[in-house]
């Protein structure tokens, strides 16, 4: 994962070099042809757009009860890798070579893990207990503040609040004597995010650029019971346990934006 990040980083980052050395790389500088009428607004103004690239889940489970004997009796960490798209909408204010902005994305993501445990209960040694647990979308609006070279090349820093989407489901059996528990849940879960990117203008209103952040969201708690079928007790349960699940995500993509620009300088 992270030679990917990096390798990705890296190709843009190269791709943007050349075209700003050939203007002369430096601060505030808009040599031609860069300073044109057409792109003279630089980043300024509303953009709209699109990106792909790779999302990393790490999931922490915690164990508050100590009713499991997988990898670690307190909790374990699992992690994965999928694809994910997405679409964004910002605003850019440029005034000279510094900018300040905001935006706000939505992605989709379909990263999915299936995990079995064993119980730790010697007087009700249960079956497995299968878990399946799939992100769905997550979502940011962040602010970012950066540095504008030779009009076109952007490098900048970028935080603020994120949520990710959540669907998880139970099993579990205890043989013999027909007890089982099936639950289902949907959730979502708050936190923040950071990272860094990179942004090139090609021409007068596209741009392309590459952007790594992480994000941190808060813990999810689970309370499990059982279920013993054709039975007439209220609450019809057996064994409640508690789980938290904290996750943690890096995002690394490759975006590509149209951008109306020339509005509200600072």
């Amino acid at each position: 994962m992270r030679r990917f990040i990096y390798g990705l980083v890296l190709a843009v980052s190269g791709f943007m070099m050349p075209q700003a050395s050939g203007q002369g790389f430096g601060f505030g500088c808009c040599p031609p042809p860069c300073a044109t009428s057409c792109c003279g607004s630089g980043f300024n103004g509303f953009y709209v757009g699109g990106n792909i690239g790779a999302f990393h889940n790490l999931l922490s489970v915690n164990d508050y009860d100590a009713f499991f004997t997988h990898e670690a009796p307190a909790g374990f960490s699992a992690g994965r890798t999928a694809f994910t798209a997405g679409v964004q909408l910002g605003f850019d204010w440029q005034r000279g070579n510094k900018l300040l902005g905001v935006v706000g994305d939505w992605n989709w993501t379909d990263l999915k893990r299936n995990f079995s445990f064993v119980t730790n209960d010697l007087l009700f040694p249960l079956g497995p207990l299968e878990n399946t647990n799939r992100n769905r979308w997550f979502s940011t609006i962040r602010a970012r503040v950066g540095i504008v070279f030779c009009c076109d090349a952007l490098v900048y820093v970028t935080g603020g609040a994120a949520v990710i989407h959540h669907r998880s489901s139970w099993l579990r059996t205890l043989p013999l004597v027909d007890i089982f528990d099936s639950q289902r849940a949907k959730d979502h879960q708050w936190g923040w995010t950071a990272g860094v990117g990179v942004e090139y203008k090609m021409g007068c209103n596209w741009s392309l650029g590459a952007e790594v952040l992480s994000l941190h969201f808060t813990e999810r708690q689970r309370m499990i019971t059982g279920t013993i079928p054709g039975t007439d007790t209220s609450p019809n349960t057996f064994l409640p346990f508690r789980l938290g699940f904290t996750d943690s995500a890096y995002v690394a993509r490759v975006l590509l934006n149209y951008r109306i620009g020339g509005l509200l300088g600072f």
